[in-house]
């Protein structure tokens, strides 16, 4: 009786592992149920994590929970659904440090104000950069060429690697050297850049 009970037990364990799980991550309600799961089991560890990094801020603690929990929505499908409470609670506090340089940058970003009295086309500093610029971007090879007029454009480097149709690691490779080969260029031929 106990042979053919643990054959059984073997048995279901061979089929568990030949037939994987279903990719429940994938499916939608999953990270609907996820995500509500994460904020009502660790939403208040979340609130004082952010209070403690904005340093009893409540204001600003909530702007960052709030930001914190806008990346979690996005990377909750990222998670495996295996994770210890012990993985969960190091990547939630990795999302906030994450969450709270992003709001450090931005506040730390200086505020210029526009007026309607200044035109910047006429402006003729604005035009000698634009002048050495072009002059600098002329010596580069196409690509780069490129990669640096859709930066100029406004377009991001994930935007513009898309474009590209590279990789975004390819892209910044090219957005590196390009800069390096401006400068020595700039160095060359005497052009002072402003």
């Amino acid at each position: 009786m106990a042979i053919i009970y643990i054959e059984a037990q073997l048995e279901r364990i061979k089929y568990r592992r030949l037939t994987p799980n279903p990719p429940i991550a994938d499916h939608p309600t999953y990270k609907h149920e996820r995500f509500r799961w994460l904020m009502k089991r660790y939403g208040r560890l979340v609130w004082y994590w952010c209070y403690l990094y904005t340093r009893g801020d409540d204001g600003r603690a909530r702007d960052l929970t709030q930001d914190v929990w806008l990346l979690v929505w996005d990377n909750v499908g990222r998670l495996r659904p295996d994770a210890t409470a012990h993985e969960l609670r190091a990547w939630l506090k990795a999302l906030v440090r994450t969450a709270s340089s992003r709001q450090m940058r931005k506040a730390m970003l200086p505020v210029v104000p526009l007026t309607d009295d200044i035109d910047v086309a006429d402006d003729s500093t604005v035009r000698q950069m634009r002048d050495t610029l072009e002059a600098l971007m002329a010596h580069l090879p196409d690509d780069d060429r490129r990669l640096i007029g859709l930066l100029l454009d406004g377009y991001r480097l994930d935007e513009v690697a898309r474009q590209l149709a590279i990789t975004l690691a390819a892209a910044r490779q090219r957005y590196h050297r390009a800069v390096r080969r401006m400068k020595e260029i700039s160095e060359q031929h005497n052009i002072s850049p402003l």
